[in-house]
């Protein structure tokens, strides 16, 4: 063919048509690509309706929250092939919580590359394919890792970054200070996942992410925008409901959702309550939320006050404000831990419920009992709480050699001029811990000013011992066990002052200024 002829033939309508197809993302993701449905048949791709929703809605950082196989990872491993093919030297990545789980979507995109037409396969071949990587002809290239530090990306994929947060917190910091640093600003990274416990990186990006949409400010290139789909967002979700019986207490949570403007109809029912039934209340949150204050309704594994925490969650007395009472005293309850660590919650009382107002911890592990008075004296001020008791750990009777063979007690009430009550050791830990799930099912917590002591209970967890396969009776040092060791103080401690007492006698009139919580 002549060059003049190859000139005409760009001019052709049917290369104009066929270009503007191809050079359409949204086009090509929708025509081009195949894939292996549920059952492992070969389908067209073809992009779901929260697929498409969240496609419109792209951002640079991408972070999604969302309920079981909802479609996610096609759909971003598609776009990434897509990337990779049609624009040249593009480097990305897929990090997930197990190497074997990254290369199971690398190999869900070598199966669209391998099924894709002929002529775009010769346009851009592969030049490496092995189990951790393909490289194209363009220069492009998609490896897999549970990590990466080095190199620069321009897409980055990151799977079920919640349970890497909970049960890695090493690794999860790892990929947020190594991975998510190789991208220039501007760049994409896609970070997907299920929710799992109630703390962790995953669970700070999504809370962050949420505060930033309320405030009503514009995304700046840095920012996470949240995205959200719940387990009724997928279609398949259902069967008929005449095959399952719906208890009483589902009926009442459906009827709370409709409440929350999720509407159900009883083929989604159904599913929701054959699947509960198979899962129980925690996993079937963690696993298929139904709004996004399900995300981290439930506890860890293995911890000691996941059942009390969820009870508290599913009763509202976690999450709401829990304003401090000024007609009330405040009691405070101490621990410090052998590595000088040290927590120190508020809490007040009408002598029958508890209301977690306030908390603090020492991040530099200095245990000092100067800093202990430095914070009673610092939320005095702030807050204007009225001390009633102090209750402290065992250690407190421990002698101080540095200061004149005093006790730290007796220190801490010279500095302070306030009266401790020390709480006896209890030697079974078990009993402390018994007693503190007790006390939680009378308690309320301010999740603003207690958001710490409620990561401590939530993450409270027993020792996973690796030889036997279970959990050991121990509790595990993680870092929450200061928090939920102070809790156990207060549980253990506690006993009514003259003015927690509950008042009887109907013509009491309240304090001027009472709140509800008065007795």
């Amino acid at each position: 063919m002549s060059e003049a002829a190859a000139v005409d033939r760009t001019r052709t309508t049917e290369y104009r048509k066929a270009k503007a197809t191809m050079g359409n993302e949204l086009w090509r993701l929708n025509n081009l690509y195949w894939v292996q449905d549920e059952n492992g048949e070969r389908v067209p791709f073809v992009q779901r309706e929260p697929q498409r929703e969240y496609y419109d809605n792209r951002w640079f950082l991408d972070l999604i929250a969302k309920g079981r196989q909802i479609g996610f990872s096609t759909e971003i491993g598609l776009e990434m092939l897509d990337s990779c093919l049609f624009r040249s030297n593009t480097a990305a990545g897929i990090i997930d919580f197990k190497l074997e789980d990254a290369k199971k979507k690398l190999a869900k995109i070598r199966f669209a590359y391998e099924n894709l037409p002929v002529s775009v396969r010769t346009k851009v071949a592969l030049s490496k394919d092995n189990e951790d990587e393909l490289h194209f002809s363009n220069g492009s290239r998609i490896e897999v890792g549970t990590s990466h530090r080095g190199g620069t990306l321009q897409f980055l994929h990151v799977s079920e970054y919640g349970k890497t947060a909970v049960e890695k917190p090493d690794a999860a910091m790892e990929i947020k200070t190594g991975a998510f640093q190789t991208l220039a600003i501007g760049q994409r990274i896609v970070v997907e996942s299920t929710c799992h416990g109630t703390a962790g990186l995953f669970r700070d990006m999504v809370v962050d992410a949420q505060n930033h949409d309320k405030t009503g400010r514009e995304l700046s290139k840095l920012d996470w925008r949240l995205h959200f789909y719940a387990w009724w967002r997928k279609a398949d979700y259902r069967l008929p409901s005449n095959q399952v019986v719906v208890s009483l207490e589902l009926h009442d949570y459906f009827k709370k959702l409709r409440q929350q403007g999720v509407h159900l109809d009883a083929l989604q029912e159904a599913w929701y309550a054959r699947k509960y039934a198979d899962l129980g209340p925690d996993k079937m949150r963690e696993e298929y939320p139904s709004t996004i204050d399900e995300l981290f309704f439930a506890s860890v594994e293995g911890a000691y006050f996941k059942r009390e925490m969820s009870r508290a969650r599913a009763d509202g007395r976690i999450g709401r404000e829990v304003p401090h009472d000024p007609t009330r005293g405040v009691y405070t309850f101490l621990d410090i831990g052998v590595d000088g660590g040290m927590f120190l919650g508020f809490g007040q009382t009408d002598g029958v419920r508890h209301r977690m107002i306030d908390c603090i911890e020492d991040e530099d592990h200095t245990g000092s009992i100067q800093l202990y008075i430095t914070w009673l004296r610092q939320k005095e001020v702030e807050r204007g709480f009225r001390y009633t008791k102090h209750y402290a750990p065992h250690d407190m009777a421990q002698r101080d050699y540095s200061s004149e063979a005093k006790t730290r007690k007796a220190i801490a009430e010279e500095l302070g001029n306030i009266k401790i009550d020390v709480v006896p050791r209890i030697l079974d830990k078990g009993d402390s811990i018994e007693t503190a799930r007790r006390f939680i099912a009378n308690t309320w917590f301010d999740e603003v000013h207690c958001k710490r002591l409620v990561d401590c209970l939530d993450n409270y967890q027993k020792k996973w011992n690796k030889a036997t396969q279970q959990w050991s009776a121990e509790p595990l040092k993680n870092g929450y066990d200061h928090g939920a060791d102070a809790y156990q103080n207060a549980a253990c401690g506690w006993s009514p002052d003259p003015e927690d007492r509950p008042k009887s006698g109907r013509s009491r009139s309240r304090p001027k200024g009472a709140t509800a919580w008065s007795a």
